[in-house]
């Protein structure tokens, strides 16, 4: 139990471990809430969470819904963000464009961490020819410019919300698997490890249930990061017209549809709140992540 609480104290530099025996769960939430850009990043992301998910309750009109007589209204009479050249409602493509710009987002990150922790945990705990053939793989992935393969792919796999998330969770893999593997070949050779080799434990058990659980603070950090890069690689598809299709609204294919310089003038509720909100979301999520680096990693902070 000493050694333990030596440890902690080495861990944790001056941060005096309480009575109470913090876990490392409370010690890094403890950590965490004392970021105060990280708490404003989880509040805005809950705000946003909230609208997105009650946006049948919150909008009055559909996304998709066509008013030939509300042309490119300005705000008021009844449309909060005005209407576009169709006359559907700003406001509502807005709420339901954040839904499913971060469905792609979380949607892609999740295929990201499948990938990343499967093929990082069998190169790094394996080693050898499979080591060597991952990590092969991964540098053909990294050699080139991310967004010029995956415009390549929408061209060839065609715009649309399956399509954007499978070409995201593709390309994204490589740098959680190179991170993975990297920290399970720093800890494959610890004596805990060892002892559960001598015990008998089968190689699916001993990376699942005592490498992969030391790894997870690091995963946790890459995948919240994650997110926020996905975000804006669905917008950027989107706003080629290579991403989510239109009529079906997100922040990237808004943007598309208000790239004229007339628009840029004379119609700011068309621009203006999709980019506020890709912008505001891209930050508030890397505010959490940078807060979760320091709260697991406190030397990282100091």
């Amino acid at each position: 139990m000493k050694r333990m609480w030596k440890r902690l104290r080495q861990m944790y530099g001056r941060e005096e471990i309480s009575a109470e025996h913090l876990s490392f769960g409370q010690l890094t939430w403890k950590r965490f809430r004392r970021d105060k850009w990280a708490v404003f990043g989880c509040i805005v992301i809950l705000i946003v969470f909230i609208i997105v998910c009650a946006a049948p309750v919150i909008c009055k009109y559909k996304p998709e819904t066509i008013d030939n007589t509300m042309i490119r209204k300005a705000p008021g009479g009844g449309h909060i963000l005005g209407t576009d050249d169709y006359g559907r409602d700003i406001f509502s493509r807005l709420v339901y464009g954040g839904r499913i710009s971060m469905t792609v987002a979380l949607s892609a990150t999740a295929l990201q961490l499948f990938f990343g922790i499967v093929l990082g945990s069998f190169a790094g705990y394996f080693g050898k020819w499979i080591d060597s053939l991952i990590m092969r793989v991964a540098d053909v992935f990294m050699c080139f410019p991310f967004y010029i393969i995956a415009v390549c792919l929408a061209a060839i796999l065609g715009p649309g919300l399956r399509n954007t998330v499978i070409i995201l969770g593709f390309l994204g893999w490589p740098s959680l698997c190179r991170m993975v593997r990297a920290e399970i070949l720093s800890i494959k050779e610890n004596d805990f490890i060892m002892a559960a080799k001598s015990l008998g434990l089968g190689s699916g058990e001993i990376m699942f249930r005592h490498i992969l659980p030391n790894v997870i603070s690091p995963i946790i950090v890459s995948a919240t990061l994650s997110v926020a890069g996905a975000i804006m690689s669905e917008a950027s598809l989107s706003f080629l017209n290579l991403g989510v299709k239109i009529p079906q609204p997100s922040w990237g294919n808004m943007l598309s549809a208000a790239q004229s310089m007339n628009t840029l003038i004379n119609e700011w509720w068309r621009w203006i709140p999709p980019g506020f909100c890709i912008i505001v979301v891209i930050l508030s999520i890397n505010y959490i992540g940078e807060g979760l680096r320091k709260a697991m990693t406190p030397k990282a902070g100091e």
